[in-house]
């Protein structure tokens, strides 16, 4: 077996030790032998129906040494115990600068073609990720040959189909230039930074094509995925392992050792891959070290691993149980070839503390599925119904049953496990779907314009005239529709809501107070008649991290915000926090600060602040106070930060940045407005007031009084340790003050 590829269940014979290599499940008998506590499953292995496998036990004619690399250095150890746990022989090649050339007979070349692919090496970097090619076929004109590589700190792997002529419908030159170079040759790309895996240890590396999902593991753990369209393209050896091609030349340099690498033409199972990573318990300890310890609360939270990010979100309830759909987000928007490739994920809860999270609700199952667009759930008839849409218009597959964008269906029994039919519903893009109480039909928005009207959810009857009479410029994105006490609401975009008495309107526009920096929210009912809103904060992209608010309704229909209370991240004992810096006018100790700046601005600072805090503290300004506020994370002199700043006057709540030691101003010497935004019509900031802030990490979120909220990101993250108090041409006095630590 040394050196030797074997294509499946007909062996290949060995010419350099002039034995018969029949199949693998020989040596899976001799590990199982030497290893007793390996399991009869996991010895059934995999490499069985390998198309090749190479070993690095000694050279061969299909395995040739190209300059410094020394084949069959024995293991020992615990390193040995792994290799062979693997389906290696516990021998490895060391390379020290040279490479391998992995080859078959011209008679039988090697090629992979179709939709199911996985490849699979086990290598150790003793250079910790250094910029070197690690398996590529040997074509030196090729710019795409290098298929695994590390580079810029990261590990690559690069998939390829055919050109775009050959998959898209029409003149394509303009979605080319759109796409960039790798949508027009077919080419998409993985990663993951070698930092977060661990550069120096040994990985076992899978990468596996199944259709419409492409994936990269790492020690068993997920770490990127694609969602392609087309077959494997110009996938032939002969291979070279350790060196590749750039720019035309031969780029050598790999310095570690390989244990082993195969190729398959179908798509490994997820219980063979974690065959092949060294068993359950050992990834799922890699699990947690790579991706970090689950988040239990949903409250401030995104999908585990570097790339992956919340997008929009389609709250529902049902018989007890709030379910949070949201949209799985990979690159902000940047999957399959900026089209975002956007999936249904899902979590629920019966009491927003205990949270389960579910398979992907509505997957992409079909490779012309562009990107999941916003819709709604519906209960109806014993069935779960989940309208969604699939953005199709942004690319005309060939083999796309449909034109354009469509709203399609799926339907499920346990709210947990969908089905999709694929069968389009209407033409259109984000939704809503309400059943109106007065008359029992449903109705359907698409955008912010007009609407459909059905008795069974299958044939809609299109209406005149729009939904709503939406001023010039409102958003018509992720349009919802939901009642409460008798008012029925209308939400479109981010900023422009409107309330009814009847589901169907007239409809009056009112003042956008359940915006507060969460983008396109919308509402589900929670038990208890709770009105629940979920959201997602940007992170220097499209999605981020999603963040819950619980609606507060007055009697004229008019809607606040503030913290669902069993959402407050955990905290621990209040800080004894001293007076560290205290400008004239300023004073007081860790519990009160007393701020008298008639005609100038006046700061103090408490401190040390640990990095992540939740603080509380009563504000009471005086009459006429024009400005006043908090600065988190500061340092020195009110220098940097976060600064929540509060305007009576203007009714206005802004975050901004400190500028000069004062609050940022414009060139009239007026406070500006700042580079972030500003929540309006805040009324009442001219009495006594409860504050209650959140830091963690880059998020900084606030509650006013129990009636409005408003959320930032700060980017870059401040550093400072200094909690600062502040008023501007006025009097405040900031008492109560409690800081406490978040507890993760």
């Amino acid at each position: 077996m040394a050196g030797k590829p074997y294509r499946g269940k007909n062996p290949v014979p060995s010419t350099s030790s002039g034995t018969t290599m029949t199949t693998h499940k020989v040596l899976f008998s001799i590990i199982l032998t030497l290893c007793p506590g390996l399991s009869l499953a996991a010895a059934q292995s995999p490499w069985d129906d390998a198309v090749a496998v190479w070993l690095m036990s000694q050279a061969s004619g299909s395995l040739v040494i190209e300059g410094q690399v020394k084949l069959g250095v024995e293991l020992s150890g615990a390193e040995r115990d792994a290799s062979l746990r693997r389906g290696g022989d516990g021998r490895v090649a060391q390379f020290a600068g040279g490479y391998l050339r992995a080859a078959f007979p011209a008679a039988r070349p090697l090629e992979l073609r179709g939709k199911q692919m996985t490849l699979c090496i086990r290598l150790q970097d003793s250079a910790g990720g250094s910029a070197v090619p690690l398996f590529s076929r040997e074509v030196s004109g090729d710019e795409y040959a290098n298929i695994l590589y590390a580079h810029d700190g990261s590990l690559h792997y690069l998939w390829r189909t055919e050109p775009i002529e050959r998959r898209v419908l029409g003149p394509v030159g303009p979605s080319k230039a759109r796409r960039g170079k790798d949508f027009a040759d077919g080419v998409l790309r993985l990663r993951v930074p070698v930092a977060l895996i661990d550069p120096l240890r040994w990985h076992d590396v899978v990468v596996r094509f199944r259709g419409p999902n492409l994936e990269l593991f790492v020690d068993g753990v997920l770490v990127d995925e694609e969602w392609p369209h087309g077959e494997l393209y110009e996938f032939r050896g002969p291979f070279l392992i350790g060196a590749g091609y750039e720019n035309g030349k031969l780029t050598r340099g790999f310095r570690g050792r390989i244990d082993h690498v195969a190729l398959w033409n179908r798509a490994l199972t997820d219980d063979e891959i974690v065959a092949l990573s060294g068993g359950a318990a050992e990834v799922a300890r890699r699990d947690r070290e790579i991706l970090g310890p689950p988040q239990a609360s949903m409250q401030y939270w995104k999908p585990r691993g570097y790339n992956a990010w919340a997008g929009d979100c389609m709250p529902f309830y049902h018989d007890g149980t709030f379910h949070l759909f949201y949209l799985f987000d990979r690159r902000h928007h940047g999957s399959k070839w900026g089209q975002g490739a956007h999936q249904y994920a899902h979590a629920s809860s019966t009491d927003l503390i205990h949270w389960e999270h579910h398979p992907l609700a509505v997957p992409i199952v079909r490779q012309w599925e562009c990107s999941m667009g916003t819709g709604d759930c519906l209960w109806h008839d014993g069935l779960y119904r989940m309208f969604y849409t699939d953005c199709g218009s942004r690319c005309e597959y060939r083999d796309k049953p449909q034109r354009g964008s469509w709203i399609f269906t799926a339907t499920s029994s346990d709210g947990v496990n969908f089905h999709k039919d694929l069968k389009p519903l209407l033409p259109g893009g984000d939704c809503t779907v309400f059943r109106d109480p007065a008359t029992g039909l449903f109705h359907l928005i698409r955008g912010g314009g007009n609407r459909l009207v059905s008795r069974d959810l299958r044939d809609w009857q299109e209406t005149p005239q729009d939904f709503v009479p939406r001023r010039p410029g409102t958003s018509g994105e992720c349009p919802h529709q939901f009642q409460w006490n008798g008012w029925f609401y209308f939400i479109l975009g981010t900023n422009a809501v409107w309330k009814s008495r009847s589901a169907l309107g007239p409809w009056q526009e009112i003042p956008p107070t359940i915006y507060d920096g969460l983008f396109v929210p919308k509402v589900a009912e929670f038990t208890g008649n709770r009105r629940i809103l979920a959201g997602f904060l940007f992170e220097r992209g499209w999605a981020g991290h999603l963040a819950l608010r619980e609606l507060i309704q007055y009697p004229d229909g008019a809607l606040g915000m503030k913290f669902p209370p069993e959402l407050i991240p955990a905290a621990g004992d209040p800080l004894r926090l001293c007076l560290a810096t205290a400008n004239p006018g300023a004073s007081g100790d860790g519990h009160t600060i007393r701020i008298k700046a008639p005609r100038r601005f006046a700061a103090a600072a408490l401190g040390v602040l640990p990095r992540n805090v939740r603080l509380t503290m009563r504000v009471t300004p005086q009459p006429g106070a024009k400005a006043f506020g908090i600065c988190l994370r500061g340092n020195g002199d009110y220098d940097g930060g976060c600064e929540l700043r509060f305007e009576p006057g203007r009714q206005r709540a802004q975050y901004g940045v400190p500028q000069n030691h004062g609050p940022a101003r414009d060139s009239t010497g007026r406070i500006a407005a700042g580079r972030d935004f500003a929540i309006e019509n805040v009324e009442h900031l001219d009495r006594p007031f409860q504050v209650d802030v959140v830091v963690k990490d880059d998020i900084v979120d606030a509650c006013i009084d129990q009636r409005r909220t408003m959320i930032t990101r700060r980017d870059p993250e401040p550093d400072g340790d200094r909690l600062f108090f502040f008023a501007r041409e006025g009097d405040v006095t900031f008492e109560d003050i409690v800081v406490r630590p978040l507890v993760r």
